[in-house]
């Protein structure tokens, strides 16, 4: 074969690893998130599963997205939840809300009717 049959094979070959196998992580991501138990994620107020798996399926449509993906995904929760830890909060995810402050008790009432 002549040299620029080659190095046509090996850019063919390099242009198919780079778009199939972040495409392939961002798989993996999305069904190691649906399978994790959900205690994992912390309270179930806070739905965090939910924001990761919905951000990494948003990851699809946007460019770059395949590899932007997985790389969160690999450093806040897959290293986090094999260490035993919980996985860290997306970005895109706002902060938990606040509990409401303790509210002070009543104060006493008269007794009605008024004696």
């Amino acid at each position: 074969m002549s040299a620029l049959v080659i190095i046509y094979l090996v850019f063919f070959v390099f242009i198919l690893l780079f778009a199939f196998i972040p495409l392939l992580l961002h798989i993996w991501a999305v069904i190691d998130i649906s399978s994790a138990p959900d205690e994992a994620f912390g309270p179930p107020w806070d739905n965090m599963k939910q924001q990761w798996f919905i951000g990494l399926l948003v990851a699809f449509f946007i460019p770059v997205g395949h590899i932007v993906g997985p790389i969160l995904w690999w450093t806040q929760v897959r290293t986090p939840m094999k260490q035993g830890l919980p996985p860290q909060r997306p970005f895109w995810a706002p902060k938990p809300r606040a509990a409401y402050p303790p509210q002070p008790p009543y104060p006493p009432q008269p007794p009605y009717p008024p004696q």
